[in-house]
């Protein structure tokens, strides 16, 4: 395949791993000659930073437009109402997708799931690409299976149906792939292509690396880098200071890096201010900078995940820098983190985390070694290079 016209479906509202997967991939040599379209909804939060992030602008073309399928409500009522009308909204958002592509005109086509189990507008859009006779339809998913509150069967029906219209469906990690075919009907089809392709890491040398911190000797700084929500596990962290002795505590200084959910963040500060942990924690917010340049300010990078990891983007990141790691076990991240190079945890289990952190302060030279070790492994098999790679054999292969 010479030159590709690539048109990307991606729904979301916050900043995280998908934003950033597209900028990798998007950026990456390997499509240096094709043309991207990204049709997003206007209420994305990270599509500002997106734009300035891609370097061909002169090849990318970003299509905002106003989802009537995914709203963010804060109303208990217009919740109730939305949930019972999701079907109707589903319905019609096919006809707002087809007045966005109908005239476009497509080599590859990829819907970007960032979850899955819902109506989602996004897996939705392979109908109408599959209408408009795109020759690829891939859908990328990044995470694990939600179940619905509602409509559970119906939507069972709709993402096989939607599944069988894909040329391929790609799924970020082991964990992904496993999850959804156990809790879903995507891959009941045995005749469905399907690849894992891990999100890549870009491996280029740092030439500048912001200064965010004034350190101190003796002081364990850690990087907690991801979203302010309950899923992500920053209460465990912020309980597992209970178990450490008074002099181990005094060592560390935490930073929660990343916006999120305001009732959350108002709830984890409580905590804090009670056990009396004011001088462990800091609230950083989102920084805009590199996030790989951000992480080698930092001793220790902490990913306390209750549930589930898609893929664990800033675990790898940091890896690539040689920046130890102490990850909860969840999903993707077992593709690559193992004994050998991380501290692994259970998870909702704040015992262990503090545990896992006198571990640490107590022989930093090993684990600074571990995370070396790390280093190769990323550099080798999750560099964006072998992503991209991946990505250009996958659609060859289909396209044959």
């Amino acid at each position: 395949m010479k030159e590709k016209k690539i048109g990307i479906f991606w729904e979301n509202f916050e900043y995280g791993g998908v934003e950033k997967y597209l900028i990798t991939l998007i950026n990456n040599k390997e499509f240096k000659n094709d043309k991207f379209t990204i049709f997003t909804n206007s209420s994305n939060r990270a599509i500002t930073n997106f734009k300035k992030s891609i370097k061909k602008k002169n090849t990318l073309n970003i299509v905002l437009y106003n989802s009537i399928n995914q709203i963010l409500i804060e109303s208990f009522y217009l919740k109730v109402f939305f949930f019972l009308f999701k079907p109707v909204l589903f319905f019609f958002s096919l006809f707002q997708i087809f007045h966005l592509l109908k005239n476009k005109k497509f080599n590859i086509f990829i819907a970007q799931c960032g979850g899955f189990g819902d109506f989602r507008t996004d897996f939705a859009s392979i109908i109408i690409a599959r209408l408009l006779k795109y020759p690829i339809r891939s859908a990328v998913l990044h995470h694990c299976y939600t179940k619905p509150r509602l409509w559970s069967r119906t939507i069972n029906i709709i993402n096989y149906f939607i599944a069988n219209l894909c040329s391929s469906l790609i799924f970020v990690s082991k964990a992904t792939l496993e999850n959804l075919k156990k809790n879903t009907t995507i891959l009941a089809n045995k005749n469905i292509n399907f690849e894992i392709i891990h999100n890549g890491i870009t491996i280029k040398k740092i030439s500048r690396k912001k200064k965010l911190l004034k350190k101190k000797l003796n002081i364990v700084y850690a990087l907690v880098l991801s979203r302010l929500e309950y899923g992500k596990g920053h209460l465990d962290l912020v309980e597992a200071f209970k178990y450490l002795p008074n002099k181990t505590k005094q060592r560390y200084k935490v930073y929660f890096v990343g916006k999120g959910n305001s009732k959350f963040e108002k709830k984890l500060k409580n905590k804090i201010k009670i056990l009396n942990l004011t001088n462990n924690f800091v609230f950083s917010g989102y920084i805009k900078h590199d996030s790989r340049a951000i992480i080698m300010n930092f001793d220790l990078l902490l990913s306390p995940t209750r549930e589930f990891e898609g893929f664990g983007l800033s675990i790898a990141e940091s890896l690539s820098v040689g920046v130890p790691v102490i990850s909860t076990k969840v999903g993707g991240v077992l593709d690559y983190l193992n004994k050998k190079n991380s501290i692994l945890v259970a998870p909702k289990n704040p015992k262990a985390l503090a545990y896992s952190l006198d571990l640490f302060l107590q022989n930093r030279l090993k684990y600074k070694n571990k995370a070396l070790a790390g280093k190769k492994i990323i550099q080798k098999y999750y560099s964006a290079d072998v992503m991209a790679k991946k990505y250009i054999n996958h659609f060859k292969k289909i396209n044959n």
